[in-house]
């Protein structure tokens, strides 16, 4: 899986941008168990710690997502932005590391002579 976090500033909000791109063992995993979900919400341990509300995303088809905070309402914009990237990132490759796990035992054909 590739992903890619553009960040930039613009009139004091911070933004970041996560984008996924799986590879073709990821696809075959999705097309098979389906796409897992990443919350891009929920707690945020920091530091600085802090909590948004819960937004369940899937894994490839809910991104790319863009977030943003207000400097000018909250000093810790800045802090905060590196701590959710770095945060979702680490959910995105949880959800990915569990997918690719999944193994297919079921898939085939039995013969049965009667």
């Amino acid at each position: 899986m590739k992903i890619e976090i553009p960040t930039w500033i613009k009139n004091n909000i911070f933004y970041a941008k996560i984008t996924n791109t799986p590879n073709e063992v990821e696809k075959e995993k999705i097309t098979k168990f389906s796409e897992p979900t990443v919350d891009v919400g929920g707690s945020f341990t920091g530091p600085p710690s802090f909590s948004v509300p819960t937004q369940l995303r899937k894994m490839i088809s809910g991104f790319p997502f863009t977030y943003k905070i207000d400097g000018n309402a909250d000093t810790d914009a800045k802090d905060k932005m590196v701590v959710w990237a770095d945060e979702v990132e680490a959910r995105i490759l949880d959800a990915k590391t569990d997918l690719v796990a999944n193994v297919d035992d079921y898939t085939g054909e039995e013969v049965r002579t009667l």
